[in-house]
C-alpha cells in the first residue's frame, strides 16, 4: 500500500498478492479496467481516451474504462507504483506504462510513456512484478529476480548503488543462492523477495527497521564485502527472525512490511507511524513480531496512506490506522487509530465472503467472491470509480461505463487510481 513518510506525498504498491500469489487466469484473454488520475499515462489510458479538466489540466476518468491497448491480452499480474504501472501477461511479457525518469519502466530510457509499452529486455517468462516508489521488481519462470530504476539506497538488490538502472538487471547474489523466488513486494527505498521456501529476503534502506534485522544494519553476503554502505542492504539479506516460518505472503507499505505464514499468523516490521501495527503507539519495529493482537487468520494486508485493510481467510475485512477522508470504511465516527475495526457496512453489502481488497493512497477497495466491486475513502480525481470526486466515508458498489455493477476478479491500487481485471 501506500503511506505518506517525511514532507514528500509516496506512494507505492504496497502488498504482492496471495490470491495472486500464484494466480492463474480462468481464460486466455482478460479485460482490463482502469480509472482515477490518468495523468502521465499511468493508468493505460491513451490521452484521446482521458477527460479533461479544464480548470487543473489535470486528466481523469471517473468510471472504470477498458483499458483498449490490453485487450485480448491474458494478464496475470499488476503494480502500480510512483505514477507508473507494470502489467505482467501469463505468456510471460511484462508492459509499463507512466513516468519512467529514473528507469523504472524498464525501457532503455528515461521518458514518460503514455501507452502500454512491452519491456523486451528480461530473457525469461516473468510471472509476478511488484512496483515500489521509484523502482521496480520482476519475478521470473526460473525464480530469478530482475530490477531496475532508482537504486541509491540500494532497493534494487544488485549489490551496489545507482541513481538510474534504465533496464531489468539479475539479481545475481539470489541466483548464486539457487534460491527460487516466487513474490516480491516494494516500498519507499526498499524491497523485499519470497522465496519458494518460505524464506523471506529484504534489501535497501535500513532506516526505522525496514529490513527487519534489527537495530544494527551490517551483514550482508560473504562474496560481496565491499557492498555494505551505512543503513543499507544492497543485496538481499535473509530476514533471521523469520527462517524458520513458512511465509505465504508478503506486502510493504511506505516504511514497513507485513508477512503471513500458512498459518494465517500475521508478522510485522519497520516504520510504525500511523499505527500501521495496530498498536496504541507509534514506535518502530526492528524486526519482525507477531500480529497476535489482531483477530485473523489471515489472508491478505494491504497499506495506504495512513491505513491499513487486513482481510481474513474468512473473508472479514479490519482497518485501521487514521481515517482520513473515510478510507477506513467506518463512517465519520471518531475512531482510535491503533483500534482495528471490522467493516461492517461491507458485511451489508455484500452478499458473498470478501476475496480481495487494496488500498491507494486515502481510498480502499473490496471485491467480493461473485466480482462485484466495493470502494470507500477520498474520490478525487475519480479513485473511487463512482463517477464522481465526492468521499466515501462508507463503502458503496461501483458500476461500469454502461451503469451496470462491475464485476472483477482482482483489483489494484494506485495514488489516485485503480486497475482492475476480470478474466474470461
Amino acid at each position: 500500500m501506500f503511506s505518506y513518510y517525511g514532507k514528500k506525498n509516496i506512494l507505492f504498491i504496497r502488498f504482492i498478492y496471495h490470491n495472486r500469489y500464484s494466480y492463474k487466469s480462468k481464460g486466455r484473454r482478460s479485460i482490463v479496467y482502469a480509472w482515477g488520475n490518468s495523468d502521465g499515462g499511468w493508468t493505460g489510458h491513451l490521452p484521446s481516451e482521458e477527460y479533461e479538466d479544464h480548470v487543473s489540466g489535470a486528466t481523469s476518468v471517473y468510471r472504470p474504462k477498458i483499458v483498449a491497448s490490453l485487450q485480448n491480452k491474458s494478464i496475470r499480474d499488476v503494480a502500480c507504483g510512483q505514477g507508473f504501472t507494470l502489467f505482467v501477461t501469463q505468456q510471460g511479457q511484462v508492459y509499463s506504462s507512466g513516468v519512467g525518469r529514473y528507469g523504472q519502466l524498464g525501457l532503455g530510457s528515461l521518458k514518460e510513456v503514455e501507452g502500454i509499452t512491452l519491456i523486451d529486455s528480461i530473457p525469461e517468462k516473468v510471472i509476478t512484478c511488484a512496483a515500489g516508489d521509484r523502482h521496480s521488481l520482476f519475478v521470473t519462470e526460473q525464480g530469478h529476480l530482475y530490477s531496475c530504476g532508482y537504486g541509491k539506497r540500494g532497493e534494487l538488490g544488485l549489490g551496489t548503488i545507482s541513481r538510474r538502472m534504465e533496464t531489468p538487471q539479475l539479481v545475481e547474489s539470489l541466483a548464486r543462492e539457487e534460491e527460487k523466488i516466487i513474490k516480491v513486494a516494494a516500498g519507499h527505498g526498499f524491497s523485499i523477495a519470497l522465496s519458494e521456501s518460505g524464506k523471506v529476503y529484504s534489501f535497501g534502506s535500513a532506516n526505522d527497521g525496514h529490513l527487519g534485522h534489527g537495530e544494527v544494519p551490517g551483514g550482508i553476503f560473504l562474496w560481496e564485502p565491499f557492498h555494505s554502505h551505512r543503513n543499507m542492504e544492497t543485496s538481499p539479506r535473509l530476514i533471521r527472525a523469520l527462517e524458520k516460518e513458512q511465509m505465504e505472503y508478503i506486502s510493504c507499505g511506505s516504511g514497513h512490511a507485513f508477512a503471513i505464514n500458512k498459518e494465517g499468523v500475521a508478522f510485522g516490521w519497520g516504520c510504525g507511524r500511523y499505527h500501521c501495527f495496530a498498536t496504541d503507539n507509534e514506535v518502530n519495529w526492528e524486526q519482525p513480531q507477531a500480529l497476535f493482537h489482531l483477530p485473523g487468520p489471515w489472508k491478505q494486508i494491504v497499506s495506504g496512506g495512513a491505513h491499513t485493510l487486513g482481510l481474513t481467510k474468512g473473508g472479514q475485512v479490519w482497518a485501521w490506522g487514521v481515517n482520513h477522508f473515510g478510507c477506513l470504511g467506518v463512517g465519520e465516527q471518531r475512531t482510535s487509530p491503533g483500534e482495528p475495526r471490522i467493516v461492517e457496512k461491507l458485511l451489508q453489502q455484500a452478499k458473498e465472503p470478501i476475496q480481495w481488497i487494496a488500498a491507494g493512497w486515502f481510498f480502499s477497495m473490496a471485491v467480493d467472491s461473485e466480482g462485484y466491486v466495493y470502494s470507500w475513502g477520498r474520490g478525487h480525481a475519480g479513485a473511487l470509480g463512482t463517477g464522481e470526486e465526492e468521499d466515501k466515508w462508507e463503502p458503496v458498489a461501483i458500476q461500469n461505463e454502461q451503469g451496470e455493477p462491475l464485476q472483477v476478479d482482482r483489483i489494484y491500487a494506485g495514488f489516485n487510481y485503480a486497475i482492475a481485471v476480470k478474466d474470461e
